[in-house]
Formats: C-alpha cells, structure tokens, sequence
C-alpha cells in the first residue's frame, strides 16, 4: 500500500474517512436553569421555616417561603423543558404547585368569609358588638366562640389538601430526579417532605379535633373596643395546647432539614 492509496490494499477500507471523533453530550440549558433554580428554592425555603419559629420576625420568614416556592415552581418546570427523561413529570409537578395554589386560596377565601359572617352575625344577634371604645366585653371564652374558630381550622385543613398534594407531587419527583443525577440524597430529601405532610396534617386535623372538643381554647391579648377583635390570639390554653406547638415547631425543622438535604444533592448534580 503506497502513500497515495485511497483504499487499503487488504481490506478495502476507505482511507479517506477522517478519524472518529469522541462523543459530545449536548449542552440542556432546561436541566441548568433547572437545577439552578431549585437549589435557590430550597435555600428559601429553610431559611423561610427557620425566621418562622421566631417570634416578632415570623411574617419574614413566610416571605422567604414563598420566594422559594416561586422558585420552585420556575425550578420544575425549567426541568420539564429539559432533554431528561422525567421532562414530563418535572412539568407537571410545576403545574400542580400553580394549580393547589389557586384552589387552596379560593377554598380558604369561601370558608374564612363564611366563618367570619356567621360569628359575626351571632355576635350582633346577642348583642356583644361594641358600642363605643369602653364596650370589651366578647363570649371569647364560649362554647360557640370556639365552635367558629374549630370551623376556621376546618376550612384551612381543606384547603391544605391540595397544596399536601402538590407536595406530595414534589417529593415524588425529588426521588426521581436523584435517580437521574445519581444523587441519593434527593431521596432521602423527598421521603422527608413526606413526613412533613404527614405530620403537618396531622398537626391541622388535632388543631381542629381539639378546638371542637373544647380541649384547647384561646385567650385574648388585648380586649380594648374593636382592638379586640383585631388582635392577636397567640396564647393557647388547655391540655393539648403542646399539640399544636409541636406540631407546628416540627413541620418547620422538617422543612429546614428537607431543604438543606435537597440543596446539597442538588448542588453536587450541578457541579461540572
């Protein structure tokens, strides 16, 4: 075989094919975003369920939530416009957040307006609205006042299952996308939401249960004219008040544990 040979003399093998070149795994500006995004949720997430548990400082910290579940729901469905198997998935779960947002916004909305009606209505009926700003006088301590407040709790445990569903959703896919990226620890990530949906729930449907059965009841701050109705009824009493602090006290540090087992698994699948 001379240096001019356009085929090999023994295999007939064209010599002019230019040598093979090693595979390229193309660039999917939807898993960056993606990733990205979720890794930013997660950090406002637990920031969020922490500045919760402080007094004073509790409504920043829902600020930060929902940042991060902005972020979130950008996160996913940045993931299902990405060439990974689970696209479809990813979107969906984006969607479903959007979607139990708006359901759980108009349950709530139709049941607090109607709670808020009737307990006003029987106020008025039994002649405990204030006529002036010596007038402090509220059945608050009544058997009727904690059925309207029971009531309350039973209107946001229904609008509460949806948005558990969209988590439920979101722990789901935690566990596939760990799968995906080779990062375990989305798992574990997303078997601890689901604690955190049960325990939550739970936490809402004692609330609930308690306030019905006159377990627990609530004792006013302030009782000043209308102030009173306006303020802040934060000291629970009775013998399963402790249900309900614990419960909330352990649905945020499942979030922050959750959230920082997911921000580290994400960020090492983001890392070149």
């Amino acid at each position: 075989m001379s240096a001019g040979d356009t085929f090999c003399g023994r295999c007939g093998f064209d010599l002019r094919t230019p040598p093979a070149v090693g595979a390229t795994v193309p660039y999917d500006d939807g898993k960056r975003r993606g990733l990205n995004n979720l890794r930013n949720s997660f950090i406002f997430l637990a920031l969020g369920a922490a500045l919760s548990l402080v007094p004073g400082i509790s409504i920043l910290g829902g600020l930060l939530s929902f940042i991060g579940l902005i972020f979130l729901i950008i996160g996913w469905r940045a993931l299902g416009q990405s060439n990974m198997p689970s696209a479809a998935r990813y979107r969906s779960t984006g969607n479903w957040i959007i979607y139990s947002i708006v359901i759980a916004v108009a349950i709530a909305l139709i049941g607090i307006i109607a709670v808020v009606v009737a307990l006003f209505s029987s106020l008025a009926s039994s002649g405990f609205i204030p006529t002036g700003p010596g007038s402090s006088t509220y059945p608050f301590q009544s058997a009727a006042f904690q059925d309207y407040v029971a009531d309350f709790y039973a209107a946001i445990v229904v609008a509460e299952i949806p948005v558990f569903y969209a988590w439920y959703r979101v722990s789901s896919s935690l566990r596939t996308l760990g799968s995906e990226v080779g990062q375990p620890s989305l798992g574990t990530a997303g078997r601890l939401f689901l604690v955190y949906i049960a325990v939550s729930f739970a936490s809402l449907v004692a609330s609930f249960v308690a306030f019905k059965s006159g377990a627990v009841s609530i004792s006013p701050t302030a009782m000043e004219g209308v102030g009173a109705l306006a303020s802040q009824y934060s000291e629970y009493t009775g013998p399963y008040a402790v249900v309900i602090i614990i419960g909330t006290v352990a649905g945020a540090l499942l979030t922050i544990l959750a959230s920082y087992v997911a921000y580290g698994g994400i960020k090492r699948a983001s890392s070149p």
